[in-house]
């Protein structure tokens, strides 16, 4: 692969880019994700993800943790954090008045509610096949920071995260301000 004219501010000075048999040109206008060493609005800088596919159970009123996490160090004070969860094999055992409440969790305090669950049913399992969400976070550091997602039981009953070892995710985007 041969890459043409790129120079050591980023990649706003790439014009052609070939490998073997297929050349991409990219127009002039092509933005700069990162112009010395300064992030360019709305670009993404980073993105790390955490998987889970460990099952858990609480039949907790208050929250515990999933296993679904993933840390991250913001490179500049001023990025937000986009956070995408798809939380999956979400289950209540108890029929009846069931339910679960969810939550994204920054360093191991409740950030944001992500999903809020609860009905009488009567006769039937309170059941969930996907439980997903975003939110932005602007954390103002250049620390690591552990987001996590947490669960509790919201009236009765076992609530299950990952049943049958479904996969679940937590992505976090630092996205340049």
């Amino acid at each position: 692969m041969a890459i043409s004219t790129i120079d050591s501010t980023g990649l706003n000075n790439v014009t052609t880019i070939s490998t073997g048999s297929a050349t991409l040109t990219l127009p002039a206008s092509t933005g700069t994700l990162l112009s010395n060493n300064n992030p360019q609005s709305g670009g993404v800088i980073q993105v790390v993800q955490g998987l889970s596919t460990t099952y858990t159970t609480t039949t907790s009123t208050s929250y515990v943790t999933t296993t679904v996490t993933a840390n991250i160090t913001p490179k500049f004070s001023t990025s937000k954090i986009l956070i995408m969860v798809c939380l999956n094999g979400v289950y209540n055992t108890n029929t009846g008045n069931s339910g679960a409440t969810v939550a994204i969790f920054k360093n191991g305090s409740s950030l944001s509610l992500l999903m809020v669950n609860g009905a009488y049913i009567q006769d039937t399992h309170q059941q969930f096949a996907v439980l997903s969400g975003n939110y932005l976070d602007s954390p103002a550091t250049t620390s690591s920071i552990t987001y996590a997602i947490y669960f509790k039981q919201s009236y009765s009953g076992t609530v299950i995260c990952q049943n049958s070892n479904e996969q679940s995710s937590i992505t976090l985007m630092e996205i340049a301000a």
